[in-house]
């Protein structure tokens, strides 16, 4: 499998089959098999689950938000689509049934 990176990607895993979009930003993070991030996304310190995607500018583990003690890392669960425009604070765990989504494909 390939990768289509067209964003910025710094200190972070990406697994193969993976597409970042134009204008993305992925900074300290895990992306997990053919997860989809799409145009004008920020993803911080978030693990992406399998085949998930991340809608058009979507902003995802939201920095400076973080309880004290705590590492802030966000989860998105395997095959969840994030709606467009979503904003997900940092330590958060998105699930398929989560608001924020449409659930899965």
């Amino acid at each position: 499998m390939h990768r289509a990176w067209h964003g910025k990607v710094s200190n972070s895993i990406i697994a193969p089959g993976v597409y970042v979009g134009k204008e993305v930003q992925i900074r300290d993070s895990i992306l997990l098999p053919n997860v989809k991030i799409h145009k004008g996304s920020d993803i911080h310190k978030t693990i992406v689950g399998e085949n998930a995607e991340i809608m058009r500018n979507c902003v995802v583990g939201v920095e400076g938000r973080v309880p004290p003690n705590q590492e802030g890392i966000t989860v998105i669960e395997d095959n969840h689509i994030l709606s467009e425009g979503s904003v997900i604070e940092a330590g958060e765990t998105i699930y398929r049934a989560c608001p924020f989504g449409k659930g899965e494909k």
